[in-house]
């Protein structure tokens, strides 16, 4: 007997297959952020030559001159210098076409350190995903806005970012995230590989508050802020590493890099909870001649996990340095010392 398949039939059955999840687009606007209040995993500044670097349709970069301390800049690419930033520190906002002839703004700010100037970005480009903020940072000062591992991102509320992702968090949920070089618009679909858990919170030891805490994987494709999950974050299985961070207590701050802290391994299903943070051991180099015991001052702080804590802001006074004699252990100490000027 032969049967046949009407094309109703198909149809019925076409709509009993399993849909595949689409992908959801946003368009992102720029937006400058004079007050910066982002925490990023790192601070990136690029020293100002005789151009600000950022490539536009009439030429590599913004003409800039530094007189004394004063840098005068050419905002708009014309060739003429129309907009100055006097004194230690300043605020810009730049203004070119892109190679294609699309009109773009970049918001930068400005500090002088002795004889040069350099800027960072001052701006983002912004926009909603399912309903949740998105803002995507040039963290490395090219003007390109998608490159991972390189550019920041921050997702839903807050301002601290992550290093840009092949992955994010969204409505407690991950999905694949791309961003156009120009970072007009960002693309999610969801993400359907394994996971497990990586917890940041429960192991950390510290008199402050944990701001910002980003890891990476060892390809530094996928990366994720966890200071705010508690329980930790589902992430995709693999290893990582903490990549930037930020702790701080009052108007104190410390920066947080990997260290000699050991990859993190994420099994499918399964919790990674390291124990990290306080106390923190210092290392330092010495020499020793006659009863004289000079210390170098090129000290360098470690966690239990051997995570590495720098740029404390503002200078901490330095730690005191006690001389025991080793022939005397727990013996009235022989010496003691600080670093002059912290």
């Amino acid at each position: 007997m032969t049967s046949v398949l009407l094309p109703g039939a198909l149809l019925a059955l076409a709509s009993l297959a399993p849909a595949q999840d689409a992908a959801t687009q946003a368009v992102l606007a720029y937006k400058a952020f004079p007050k910066w209040t982002f925490v990023t995993p790192v601070e990136t500044w690029t020293v100002v030559g005789t151009e600000i670097p950022l490539p536009h349709s009439n030429g590599t970069g913004f003409a800039a001159v530094k007189d004394v301390m004063t840098l005068e800049v050419d905002t708009d690419g014309d060739g003429n210098l129309d907009k100055e930033v006097k004194g230690t520190s300043g605020f810009l906002e730049l203004r070119g076409k892109r190679k294609d002839g699309k009109p773009f703004s970049y918001a930068a700010r400005f500090k002088s350190e002795g004889a040069a100037f350099s800027f960072a970005s001052s701006c983002a480009m912004v926009g909603q995903l399912k309903g949740v903020p998105v803002r995507v940072i040039d963290l490395n000062n090219n003007g390109i806005y998608n490159e991972i591992g390189k550019d920041a991102v921050v997702v839903g509320a807050g301002n601290a970012a992550s290093y840009l992702s092949k992955v994010i968090h969204l409505n407690n949920e991950l999905h694949e995230f791309e961003v156009s070089e120009d970072g007009t618009t960002a693309t999610i679909k969801p993400y359907t590989g394994a996971t497990g858990t990586l917890d940041l919170r429960s192991g950390f030891k510290s008199n402050g508050s944990l701001d910002c805490a980003v890891v990476s994987n060892a390809d530094n494709t996928l990366s994720f802020n966890l200071a705010q999950a508690p329980k930790g974050l589902v992430v995709p299985i693999g290893t990582y590493r903490i990549t930037g961070g930020l702790a701080s207590k009052g108007g104190e701050t410390v920066r947080i890099a990997t260290g000699k802290m050991a990859p993190i391994a994420v099994a499918s299903g399964a919790t990674a909870a390291p124990a990290w943070g306080g106390p923190l051991e210092a290392e330092f180099d010495f020499t020793h001649s006659g009863e004289e015991v000079t210390v170098q001052p090129n000290l360098k702080y470690f966690g239990r996990s051997g995570e590495e804590y720098h740029t404390f802001k503002p200078d901490a006074k330095s730690p005191k340095f006690v001389i025991e004699d080793a022939n005397r252990p727990g013996g009235k100490p022989v010496g003691s010392g600080r670093f002059g000027g912290c």
